[in-house]
């Protein structure tokens, strides 16, 4: 639409060009009615290029027992019809010995489909998942040391990491890349959405304005909380 109003507008630029010098025609553009035109255009297309490539982020603080030990970030990037979702932790804390964690996720959508996903985390010095999943045709194949094996799942179009940025209104599920599989959504009484893992974590999350401003995580053994920076 746009580039279409940019060529009618310098259509008429050219045809006034014939009767006067292309100087003149152009002073006349710019600074009469039709300059006016021709800067909310050029605005437009300015904005549409913003739009066409958005970046949202998002910045967490791990507290236990009023005490920080770590901290979460996010990134949304948005360009035409792909979304890519990075995301990276790191806890540290004593719990009878000392704990230390670091995680990092990164989720590619195409249309609104889960097309690839990477799933690390490294616990104590030790790695304990490092695996690429991937949309084979219908089918989702995951890589890891460096045995392949197919998902039976539907397509994903929402998880773990498209809770931070999306409230799950309506949703029943939610894919965790970290379990791979999908995980009930259970809204609370307070406003909260819980999603149960199957290691025994419970995650809830609580949004304003749909954005992800709180989640609590309970253990059997501890318990932390993400706040918002």
């Amino acid at each position: 639409m746009i580039p279409a109003l940019l060529y009618l507008l310098f259509k008429k630029l050219r045809k006034n060009s014939h009767s006067s010098s292309p100087m003149k025609s152009i002073f006349q553009v710019l600074t009469g009615s039709h300059g006016l035109m021709f800067g909310l255009l050029i605005l437009l297309l300015l904005i549409s290029v913003v739009l066409s490539a958005q970046k949202l982020s998002r910045s967490y603080k791990v507290m236990r027992s009023g005490n920080e030990i770590g901290w979460l970030t996010l990134e949304k990037q948005t360009d035409s019809n792909a979304t890519t979702i990075t995301m990276a932790t790191q806890v540290h804390f004593r719990f009878i010995l000392a704990y230390e964690s670091f995680a990092r996720e990164t989720s590619q959508f195409v249309n609104g489909t889960l097309q690839h996903s990477y799933y690390y985390r490294k616990t104590n010095g030790s790695i304990k998942a490092d695996r690429h999943t991937y949309l084979v045709g219908n089918d989702y194949e995951v890589a890891e040391n460096p045995a392949r094996r197919k998902l039976n799942i539907s397509p994903v179009t929402y998880n773990s990491l498209c809770m931070y940025f999306q409230e799950p209104v309506g949703l029943k599920q939610v894919y965790s890349d970290n379990h791979q599989k999908f995980l009930e959504i259970e809204k609370k009484s307070d406003g909260g959405y819980c999603v149960s893992q199957p290691d025994g974590i419970t995650n809830t999350f609580y949004y304003s304005g749909g954005a992800c401003y709180k989640v609590k995580i309970n253990h059997s053994f501890y318990s932390a909380t993400l706040l918002l920076k």
